[in-house]
């Protein structure tokens, strides 16, 4: 064993010595030299020109992304207000009968309109004159032009026509032979009697610290709200606020500003007996026989809406005078007079309703608080 070992040991004596590799990068200088040595030189991707595309690169792609952005809530936007166009859902099932019994809200002013269509078989213009109501329809969204506004009328079946208006932002879309005289235009370009419509975003009016407090809640919508779930209908001060159907005060108060909010709840009642039957045998009565629709009368004048001179649960006749349009002092600090009209298929907690909701509650805001032309009829 000791012979074997020793053998061991004189091989591995013989063998060749390990040659050490020479590191290619020369050796560093002492840290004491302020020299920086040759191999921490800079990459030519790390030079100052590199450095500055990079960061250009980098700007232009953040411009891009939010320009993008931008565009595809602009977009969005604009199909939701355009949506509101469309005929309204309704979840009480209303008929026409029972929405032409209903009183209107504000009275409109009436002008007389002529029929300039030509007859089919002698070729000649018919010489027809009519009256009818006249408003201006507000474009309060975010891509509108300042103080945006079109002139509709009714045409001989109760739709809206929209005259051209030098001050509106789209261009008419009627085909109607309606017309109205240039003196009946020019008047009523600027009346006061006017429209603002519902589920439409209002960034520049609703900026108010009550509309962008995300804790402040009303019936449970809270976040920073600018989308409209009324209809605003405006008049001279003065201007009657009626009841459109019978029913009872559900609550009245104060707002915040000084205006009375008023709720009402109405009574809508079933058809008559016959057609209630034929309703029956067709199986298209599909809901209950008597309607209840909450309504919220808003930003009335106090004085002559005194909260003290009602008591809840008083009986509220079908045209009743509910109040009155007041000044922008005792209307909430608005440019211009007129009544938040707003429907709910519940009952609201308070003597308020949200009158704006938050884009993420749209959805369900449209839900609980239908459009309210369910009631006033086609007004755009």
């Amino acid at each position: 064993a000791d012979h074997f070992e020793f053998s061991i040991v004189c091989i591995k004596s013989m063998k060749r010595p390990s040659v050490r590799t020479r590191d290619p990068r020369p050796t560093p200088p002492p840290l004491s030299s302020n020299r920086r040595p040759s191999h921490y030189r800079r990459r030519r991707n790390d030079s100052p020109a590199h450095r500055y595309r990079r960061l250009v690169i980098h700007v232009i792609l953040v411009i891009v992304a939010i320009t993008f952005s931008k565009m595809r809530t602009k977009h969005r936007d604009n199909r939701n207000n355009n949506n509101n166009d469309q005929p309204p859902h309704d979840p009480f099932n209303i008929t026409e009968e029972e929405q032409q019994n209903f009183h209107p809200v504000v009275i409109f002013p009436r002008v007389y309109v002529t029929d300039n269509s030509a007859d089919a078989q002698n070729g000649k213009k018919k010489k027809m004159k009519r009256k009818t109501t006249i408003y201006r329809l507000l474009d309060r969204s975010n891509n509108a032009l300042p103080n945006a506004s079109t002139l509709v009328i009714r045409d001989e079946h109760n739709n809206p026509v929209f005259l051209t208006n030098p001050t509106s932002s789209s261009p008419s879309s009627s085909t109607s032979s309606w017309l109205l005289s240039k003196k009946d235009q020019t008047k009523y370009n600027a009346t006061l009697y006017t429209v603002g419509k519902h589920g439409e975003q209002r960034l520049h009016m609703d900026s108010a610290e009550m509309f962008q407090h995300k804790t402040k809640q009303i019936d449970g919508y809270s976040k920073k709200r600018n989308i409209h779930m009324g209809i605003d209908l405006g008049g001279p001060i003065g201007t009657k606020v009626h009841a459109f159907c019978d029913g009872i005060l559900h609550s009245v108060g104060y707002g915040d500003y000084g205006y009375v909010n008023m709720v009402v709840e109405h009574h809508v009642q079933p058809p008559p007996p016959q057609q209630q039957r034929q309703e029956k045998q067709e199986k298209q009565e599909k809901h209950p026989t008597t309607k209840k629709i909450w309504a919220l009368y808003g930003r009335l004048d106090a004085k002559t809406s005194n909260p003290n001179q009602k008591t809840v649960g008083q009986t509220v006749k079908r045209g009743e005078v509910l109040g009155r349009l007041g000044n922008s002092d005792k209307n909430g600090g608005w440019s211009f007079p007129r009544v938040h009209f707003q429907i709910s298929i519940m009952a609201p907690t308070t003597h308020d309703m949200p009158a704006v909701v938050s884009r993420v509650d749209r959805n369900s805001a449209l839900v609980n608080y239908p459009d309210p032309r369910i009631v006033l009829g086609p007004l755009y």
